[in-house]
């Protein structure tokens, strides 16, 4: 891991509402998988912003699939933060007809 990354995961945050922390407690490291994937997500919005010398779009929830699960997120870039608002299991599909 760089020292950048590193710098990233100490000064941002990911916020879980109570529904999506009772989701992803439902199996194990889920919840640690899905904090690093936003961290690095946050990372390179943060790196557009900073690039683009503007605004980087967050009206719209973003999702994001990790695992078996497809998680519901939105970033506030002033706050350098992530708020996750569900984690839902995907079914698979396969077979399906």
């Amino acid at each position: 891991m760089t020292g950048g990354t590193h710098a990233l995961r100490t000064l941002c945050e990911v916020r879980f509402t109570v529904d999506a922390y009772v989701q992803l407690r439902r199996r194990v490291g889920l919840r640690t998988r899905v904090r690093q994937a936003l961290l690095d997500v946050l990372g390179a919005a943060m790196e557009l912003r900073k690039l683009s010398g503007g605004e980087v779009g967050k009206d719209a929830p973003l999702v994001l699939k990790v695992d078996t699960h497809l998680v519901t997120y939105s970033i506030d870039l002033d706050s350098e933060s992530v708020t996750v608002w569900s984690a839902e299991p995907v079914r698979d599909a396969r077979g399906a007809a």
